[in-house]
């Protein structure tokens, strides 16, 4: 069953860019205004926020699924508008002018706007789509047939559900309004195809050994606790018996989970059309399967 995988997409579109790094066509302390000068004056500090900082959550952009209430009623109460729009106009109507929650590099605070940015670049380097690129380099190779960014309407992906108060709600609608065609969280795959993509990605067919080892190293600030756990693209993941490394979507209506670890050297891909996030102890349950 195709799934709406949330935030697991952030590993796509960070794995072309790291692919984009071992080509030589960028530096990941590159600045934003650099490679986007029309963001000059439009984005606080972009003269000093780098492709890295998009990558790993410490530029200071804003969470507009989080801490913009204007997004959040318009996904609820307009959702065909706010699936209309690109990450342009995206970053337009909900970036634009707003001030960073901290100074560039000074913190982490979880943004997709980031990834908004991120799609640009792609596009400006390559001169293809992000869905070009994301067929190109990844799905074409791999033989991942289930696997696509833009949007489609296709009765097949599975539906979302979330509490409305006491009753089971089909909240579908919401989901893809917040994530279709989004290059943070619109990536639409099956277990088979995510398999395949993990398993590509950490035996270094997708990108190098120094991109991979970049993309595990985390960030660590105080206001974390020490480690913020959010690496390029990538988290670090902890269930209490084991340790790996992969990514979470976590929708209104989809739990998503891809995610090595590297112990077991096991890869574990794990859907719920039950949205907000699940305890994950059946991992641990599967890792010690033989």
């Amino acid at each position: 069953t195709p799934f709406r995988t949330g935030s697991v997409t952030k590993m796509f579109t960070a794995v072309i860019i790291m692919q984009l790094y071992d080509e030589h066509q960028l530096d990941l302390t590159t600045t934003v205004a650099e490679i986007l000068p029309e963001v000059k004056g439009n984005i606080p500090d972009a003269e000093r926020m780098t492709v890295e900082q998009l990558l790993n959550h410490t530029s200071g952009l804003r969470q507009p699924t989080d801490d913009d209430v204007s997004y959040q009623l318009s996904v609820i109460n307009n959702p065909d508008y706010i699936g209309s729009l690109d990450a342009h106009e995206r970053l337009e109507q909900y970036i634009y002018g707003k001030a960073l929650k901290h100074v560039p590099g000074e913190d982490s605070y979880y943004s997709n706007a980031g990834y908004w940015l991120l799609q640009w670049i792609i596009e400006n380097i390559t001169s293809k789509s992000l869905q070009q690129n994301i067929a190109e380099r990844i799905t074409d190779p791999l033989g991942m047939e289930h696997t696509y960014l833009e949007k489609r309407t296709n009765p097949d992906v599975s539906r979302g559900y979330n509490f409305s108060g006491s009753l089971m709600k089909d909240v579908t609608i919401w989901d893809r309004a917040d994530s279709d065609g989004d290059p943070s969280a619109g990536v639409i795959s099956d277990a088979r195809d995510l398999l395949l993509f993990g398993e590509a990605l950490i035996t270094g067919h997708l990108v190098s050994d120094t991109s991979l080892s970049l993309m595990k190293t985390t960030t660590s600030f105080p206001s974390c606790g020490g480690d913020c756990g959010y690496g390029l693209g990538m988290e670090s993941w902890h269930t209490g018996q084991n340790s790996g490394f992969g990514k979470n979507g976590s929708s209104i209506g989809v739990d998503a989970n891809l995610i090595y670890f590297p112990e077991q050297q096991k890869t574990i891909v794990i859907f719920s059309n039950f949205g907000g996030g699940h305890a994950k102890s059946v991992i641990d349950t599967l890792l010690a399967v033989e």
